[in-house]
């Protein structure tokens, strides 16, 4: 029984790990990114008018930003932490 446990437990350790690094793997270049995407939306705003879609995608954008950086932040608390 506790041979089994211990098995799904490697397993589930190999899942999580892939996971953590399709997440939290380029975080760095993702940021900059939608940075940029978001600077370039902004500055078309400034020309002129966004459509609703554009004002959309730039709200979806800040979203994905702040959310990239909550993570960030909360990665470096656990590391400090774990120190």
């Amino acid at each position: 029984m506790s041979f089994v446990l211990k098995e799904k437990l490697k397993g589930l350790k190999l899942k999580l790990k892939a996971w953590n690094r399709e997440e939290y793997r380029g975080m760095e270049e993702r940021v900059e990114k939608l940075v940029g995407e978001i600077k370039g939306l902004d500055e078309k705003g400034e020309e002129g008018t966004l459509e609703e879609g554009e004002v959309r995608v730039r709200k979806a954008k800040f979203e994905e930003l702040w959310r990239l950086l909550k993570a960030k932040d909360s990665s470096i608390v656990e590391r400090s932490r774990s120190r």
